[in-house]
């Protein structure tokens, strides 16, 4: 006797793995990062604000939008904190952390607010972030907070003094004037401190031509004048050479503003010559 068997359940098993692979296929779609069924995509933008001056503060106010425009089709939540670049928390400004957000179905967008502190402080632009966490489809997940110095440094104090007050003809010895700002010249270019010549001393015979300014370089904070004697043979007293300082541009005049160099002489006069003369040459006996 022959026995034959056959299987006729093979269909049922191709649709039952068919079947499965629908389900993960829908799954997918459903749990994965596609997009749809509120997983749109999202990105922070960034903000550039000048900071302000103290007591004040500004907002900052970051946006966080569906990518292209469009509308969040379920709610999207996600969770903000902020973190320090070059700004502090507490000093430049207030701290999110673990602060929830939300597009909420049917919008395009949300803000978010950093509050920043404003100050007087002469210093440069400094940077925090806002980043976004904790949803499945964020493009950019970080915004930069730019907050701009808008304090200007005020313009330095020149003073002047005589740090060499006496010079002297022969042998030659030179007076020395000294320029000073109380803060280093750092605008890129030199800083031109006018100035006016008094005394009973006369430029371009009793000393070289000093002109009216000096020049404190770049870099620097103090340019000095000096005195150059000319010799000649006069005899005189000593002469003075008397420097004020004037207003000008990039600086304010301060105390001392005025110093004298003084310029000695060696001239004598000669000796007198003595002569003689029979102003009665003649004298009689009686």
């Amino acid at each position: 006797m022959v026995m034959s068997t056959s299987f006729q359940n093979t269909p049922n098993r191709n649709s039952a793995a068919y079947g499965r692979y629908c389900i993960c296929f829908v799954l997918f779609l459903l749990l994965g990062i596609g997009v749809g069924f509120g997983q749109e995509p999202i990105s922070i933008d960034d903000v550039i604000l000048a900071e302000g001056d103290a007591p004040n503060t500004t907002d900052f106010i970051f946006t966080v939008s569906v990518d292209g425009g469009g509308n969040a089709t379920a709610n999207i939540d996600f969770d903000v904190n902020t973190s320090d670049g070059t700004a502090s928390a507490g000093t430049d400004y207030v701290a999110i952390s673990g602060v929830g957000g939300q597009i909420t179905a049917g919008t395009a967008s949300t803000t978010i607010t950093v509050t920043v502190n404003g100050d007087g402080d002469v210093e440069p632009d400094e940077e925090f972030t806002v980043v976004i966490s904790n949803y499945v489809n964020i493009t950019n997940d970080t915004g930069t907070g730019t907050i701009q110095n808008d304090d200007v440094a005020p313009d330095p104090v020149a003073t002047i003094a005589a740090n060499v007050d006496t010079a002297s003809e022969s042998p030659l010895a030179n007076g020395e004037f000294t320029v000073t700002l109380d803060a280093t010249n750092n605008t890129g270019s030199p800083i031109t401190v006018n100035f006016t010549v008094g005394g009973d001393a006369t430029s371009g015979s009793d000393y070289t031509g000093i002109g009216t300014s000096v020049d404190i370089p770049d870099g620097s904070d103090q340019a000095t004048i000096t005195i150059v004697p000319i010799n000649d043979t006069d005899v005189e007293a000593d002469e003075t050479v008397t420097l004020t300082l004037e207003t000008g541009t990039g600086y304010t005049v301060g105390a001392p503003a005025s110093d004298t160099v003084t310029i000695s002489s060696e001239d004598v006069a000669p000796d007198p010559v003595a002569t003689i003369a029979a102003n009665v040459d003649t004298a009689s006996e009686s």
